[in-house]
């Protein structure tokens, strides 16, 4: 989808004012797609996620921090996931990273690369559920570390291709989340992260001898609502802290490969 493409990289330079160009041309891609083309079983579903990217686009188009377009493009990347897995829509994966190529066999460089960050993704979650900004900067640390720490892996494998691309992205995230000095700038900086795990969990699989638990509340930023992962199903919102620790619509056990349970 070149619409969201040319999203992604105006948030990637910071750019406000391209970023609500981008949001306006996505916007006009959205009305002209022709629901006449879809089948009727499948309308509803389509309906369903025009609405979300319109409520992107509204919010998009008037941005005015990048602090907004980092939490309003974590939802639009979370709605355009939607997407590509209900309709089989011919884009490229350097437009989106495609669900459809969801769980594949990564070779075990790759997967050494993704261990270790689901524990200091679990601490991050755990200290802002519990208010404690200290905690949560120092949650922040072992990301950046681990991220720091990896080599490039030369191959000409699709699947290690697109690990690279994650991990560009993954990387700033963590810059973000590194810059952050208080809880509202890490929740949001948190929710791009919780998007960019479940993408990871989508693809790959994310190593661990944990359980895990795709969470959801429907509240957070304002109505537009974020994902968020734990280890268990006891609800501890992240986005909310004790003010509304138990908000959640959502709770749903994940296998380690990316399949529900």
């Amino acid at each position: 989808m070149k619409r969201f493409k040319a999203i992604r990289e105006k948030v990637e330079t910071a750019n406000l004012e391209e970023i609500r160009v981008g949001y306006d041309q996505l916007g006009k891609a959205v009305e002209a797609m022709p629901a006449d083309l879809i089948g009727p079983q499948m309308r509803p579903q389509w309906f369903e996620v025009a609405m979300l990217l319109r409520n992107d686009v509204t919010e998009g188009r008037e941005v005015n921090s990048m602090r907004d377009a980092d939490r309003v493009f974590a939802l639009t990347r979370q709605h355009v996931d939607q997407m590509k897995a209900q309709f089989p829509l011919p884009m490229s994966h350097d437009e989106m990273q495609m669900p459809a190529m969801a769980n594949m066999d990564a070779p075990p460089e790759v997967t050494e690369q993704l261990s270790g960050f689901v524990a200091p993704y679990l601490t991050l979650s755990t200290a802002l559920a519990a208010d404690d900004l200290n905690a949560a900067k120092q949650a922040v640390e072992p990301l950046h570390q681990r991220l720091a720490g990896l080599p490039q892996i030369v191959s000409d494998a699709k699947t290690v291709e697109m690990w690279s691309k994650e991990k560009r992205d993954l990387s700033e995230i963590v810059a973000s989340l590194l810059k952050a000095d208080d809880l509202a700038a890490l929740r949001g900086a948190f929710a791009l992260l919780s998007e960019q795990m479940l993408s990871l969990q989508r693809m790959f699989g994310l190593p661990t001898d944990q359980s895990l638990y795709e969470l959801h509340c429907p509240m957070a930023f304002e109505g537009r609502g974020a994902s968020w992962l734990q280890s268990d199903d006891t609800v501890r919102n992240p986005y909310y802290g004790a003010s509304m620790l138990r908000c959640a619509d959502r709770v749903r056990k994940i296998g380690s490969q990316g399949e529900g349970e």
